[in-house]
C-alpha cells in the first residue's frame, strides 16, 4: 500500500475507533502496529487502493478489522501488565 494510501486509512480508522468508546479504552489510533495491522488487514481483503472505495465501504472493512483487532487483543495474554 502506498505511503499516502496508508496515511488516508490511519486518518480514516482514528475516526473510527475514536467514534466507539469500546475501541477508544483498547486502541490507539496512532500506533503504528494498529495502523499496520489495518492497512494489512484491507490489503487481505483485497483493497489496492482505500481512495477509492466509497467511504460507507471502507468504513465498514476497517470496522470489522478494528473487532478482528480486539478479538485478538483479548484472547492474547497480556505479558506486559
Amino acid at each position: 500500500m502506498r505511503e499516502e494510501s496508508s496515511d488516508y486509512v490511519a486518518v480514516v480508522t482514528a475516526r473510527i475507533v475514536r467514534m466507539f468508546q469500546r475501541y477508544a479504552q483498547n486502541i490507539d489510533p496512532e500506533d503504528e502496529r494498529f495502523i499496520a495491522y489495518i492497512s494489512h488487514y484491507l490489503i487481505e481483503k483485497g483493497v489496492k487502493d482505500p481512495k477509492t472505495l466509497v467511504y460507507s465501504d471502507l468504513y465498514k472493512l476497517i470496522k470489522e478489522g478494528i473487532r478482528q483487532y480486539v478479538r485478538k487483543q483479548e484472547t492474547r495474554p497480556q505479558l506486559n501488565k
